[in-house]
């Protein structure tokens, strides 16, 4: 977006490795999100999903939403799918006709992976947070088609939906690292995997 800098990439401290012994992937620089940056990809068909897709990422939340701010942006393709920090710490998913929020709480400075997987099909009418490689309690059954997005996708950052204009009291504050899409639900080994190979 014209005039909205970029996140910076920074090496992490602490490393996710440190905190997790356990990943065995290889990671190079994280993006620093400190309230006045986002990551933004141009407009794209390919990150219209229809009826299945999971996205997953490591996040470093230094702050929870307050003030003017409801929500603090993970990942947004914004009619499409979008998921945000809540002023509570809990992982709040909407699409265009339904939303899912996590009983689990992301915690402030340490790292957390999150993902999400989906499948709005009649066969299988799931949608299911992760935290940490654990599904939460949390689910849902929807079943439809997603609508598709004419807005940019952003990482660290969110748009008005019907105008594409960034909504920086959205911003991430904190640190997000390997953000990743699949156009396919991920089974739980899959989303385990996509953890611990970083």
């Amino acid at each position: 977006t014209a005039g909205t800098p970029s996140a910076s990439p920074v090496v992490p401290v602490p490393t996710i490795k440190s905190q997790y012994p356990a990943v065995v992937g290889d990671f190079c620089n994280a993006g620093n999100f400190g309230g006045n940056a986002v990551v933004r990809v141009p407009s794209n068909p390919k990150f219209d999903y229809t009826t299945q897709l999971s996205a997953s990422t490591w996040i470093y939340p230094t702050a929870y939403p307050s003030g003017a701010s409801d929500l603090y942006s993970i990942l947004s393709n914004d009619q499409n799918y979008e998921f945000h920090l809540t002023p509570s710490g809990k992982l709040y998913w909407w699409w265009q006709a339904a939303t899912l929020t996590s009983a689990a709480t992301i915690p402030l400075n340490q790292w957390t992976h999150v993902a999400i997987t989906f499948n709005s099909t009649a066969a299988g009418r799931r949608q299911i947070i992760y935290i940490n490689g654990v599904p939460d309690t949390a689910t849902n059954n929807w079943q439809g088609t997603l609508s598709s997005n004419p807005c940019d996708f952003h990482i660290g950052g969110d748009v008005a939906t019907g105008s594409c204009a960034l909504r920086s009291e959205r911003n991430f504050r904190g640190m997000i690292d390997e953000a990743k899409l699949y156009d396919y639900e991920l089974a739980a080994a899959e989303v385990r995997a996509d953890m611990l190979l970083g």
